[in-house]
């Protein structure tokens, strides 16, 4: 069983907690296990592949949710222009 630490890195928990320095967050089967300083994790025992965060941030459980929808047809290139409305004589 295969662990993954991501360490060296600043933990924003998402819950309005302060930001964690020197955090790490301990993962096995795509599940959070812990997280919070790194000295404060319990490391299993077996292999455990440590990814360095590098001093950036560690935002556990964020998710991506923002979609870009395109429609057949569009083209980027062309400029918004709103639809013109042409008003006939007894119409």
């Amino acid at each position: 069983m295969v662990y993954f630490l991501i360490h060296n890195g600043t933990l924003i928990d998402g819950n309005g907690g302060k930001p964690v320095k020197n955090a790490g967050v301990l993962i096995n089967d795509g599940k959070i296990l812990d997280c919070g300083s790194e000295g404060s994790i319990t490391l299993p025992d077996g292999e455990i592949k440590r990814i360095n965060a590098n001093g950036g941030f560690i935002l556990p459980g964020f998710i991506d949710c923002h979609v870009h929808i395109m429609f057949t047809g569009f083209r980027f290139e062309d400029p918004y222009s709103p639809p013109i409305i042409i008003l006939l004589p007894g119409s």
